[in-house]
């Protein structure tokens, strides 16, 4: 799977390797704890999936 950090954070992998990610760094992996913990953190994001719109709903449209 391929992930964008959102921002730097350190991981360690099988718990006694640590790397560390730099925000907009493409992070290339398999390691099902990094995807899991990272996205659900917000460290990192599916660079395949689109950007979610953080536009609030309803909010006046600004020309």
């Amino acid at each position: 799977m391929r992930l964008i950090a959102t921002q730097d954070f350190k991981w360690a992998h099988r718990g006694c390797i640590v790397e560390e990610f730099k925000k907009g760094q493409e992070i290339e992996t398999e390691d099902e704890d990094l995807i899991r913990v990272s996205t659900e953190e917000s460290w990192a994001e599916d660079a395949d999936k689109p950007a979610e719109n953080k536009a609030r709903k309803g909010a006046p449209e600004t020309k």
